[in-house]
């Protein structure tokens, strides 16, 4: 069943429309799991997550879905100058080292390693590569 958003997805899963959903771990779902009213079943990561007491899809049967993870990045129109896209990276991975900026976004939400332009693209590749055929391209 597609849903828009976290918001959707928490709302029906809350409501017993749906018997289990694959959300992004944002706050209010880690609110939810921490009070009991969500069970996590499994992430979607290669590795286990010391946030979520769920082993991860790959463990379960899924090794295919480890790729499944949110990927959180800074997009620009394709023509921005080289210089340009080399500030905005330079100055997100700057905010990214601050313990003010890690606490207001959330630690989980903060990559251990700041990744640049190119190797952005080939982790959006890579997932496509992988869900692409499930969601028919």
């Amino acid at each position: 069943m597609p849903f828009t958003g976290n918001a959707e997805m928490t709302t029906a899963l809350a409501g017993g429309n749906v018997d289990a959903i694959f959300i992004n771990s944002s706050q209010d779902v880690l609110e939810n799991i921490d009070a009991g009213k969500f069970v996590p079943l499994a992430v979607s990561t290669p590795e286990p997550v010391d946030y979520i007491d769920a082993p991860p899809l790959a463990e379960v049967g899924f090794p295919e879905l480890t790729n499944s993870v949110s990927v959180f990045g800074l997009a620009a129109p394709a023509e921005t100058p080289d210089e340009i896209v080399g500030t905005l990276e330079d100055t997100v991975s700057t905010c990214l080292e601050k313990p003010d900026v890690v606490e207001q976004l959330g630690e989980q939400y903060v990559p251990d390693e700041f990744i640049g332009t190119d190797a952005f693209r080939e982790r959006i590749d890579e997932i496509v590569d992988v869900y692409g055929p499930i969601l028919g391209d």
